[in-house]
């Protein structure tokens, strides 16, 4: 059962567990730009149901702001990378107290405002099992050009320290094929261990359910 608990720094955070005695990988599902909504709570149990513990934070506990708004799309929330290494640095000692968490086996999936997170906490930890993005982190420049990748990605890139597995829609407006390519092309060059996968026809969001006009079931 999908239980929802608070950490020492007050930062909401909801995880479940596999039915077994066995000490089990676990994941941390971050959320989206629109906060620990039910999008997210629904990849816990999925994740436990293919046998890791799941568990899914709230990286917008310090925003004052109204959530209900954020939730809905009508606000942004800009959490700060040091803030985002520190809550999950947090929540993977949250997991690695858990009896049922195999402390070794951790990987974190980061969401659209969220991709970059993942390969933060690989790069500058060297602490997980693996890290996945799913349309994120690969955007353009701060100004809105594309044909460059971020500052923060550009300097991380070579410090990823786990395998990646990069999810992307074909049509996805937050960023182009060309960066995507950029990406990969950064991942090769620093002889990273990666799987890119673009999904053709595919916008951005195409794994939330809750929005209808986004959600590819296919991909």
């Amino acid at each position: 059962m999908v239980t929802e608990t608070r950490l020492d720094s007050g930062m909401r955070l909801v995880y479940d567990a596999p039915s077994t005695a066995e000490r089990r990988p676990a994941v941390v599902l971050l959320h989206e730009r629109y906060g620990l909504v039910q999008a997210t709570r629904n990849q816990v149990p999925r994740m436990v149901a293919e046998g890791f513990v799941a568990c899914a934070p709230d990286l917008f506990h310090r925003a004052e702001v109204d959530m209900d708004a954020v939730a809905r799309g009508e606000v942004r929330v800009s959490a700060r990378l040091e803030d985002q290494l520190a809550d999950l640095d947090e929540t993977v000692a949250f997991l690695r107290n858990l009896p049922s968490v195999d402390g070794d086996k951790i990987g974190i999936v980061g969401f659209c405002a969220t991709g970059l997170a993942p390969i933060l906490y690989s790069a500058r930890r060297g602490d997980a099992a693996a890290i996945v993005t799913f349309y994120g982190a690969v955007g353009g420049r701060q100004d809105g050009d594309e044909g460059a990748l971020s500052a923060e990605l550009t300097a991380l890139v070579p410090g990823v320290s786990c395998p990646f597995l990069g999810q992307f829609g074909e049509i996805d407006h937050s960023h182009s094929m060309q960066n995507i390519r950029l990406f990969r092309n950064a991942m090769e060059a620093a002889n990273k261990s990666y799987d890119i996968r673009v999904y053709r026809d595919a916008p951005h969001g195409w794994l939330n359910e809750t929005m209808p006009g986004r959600y590819r079931e296919a991909s």
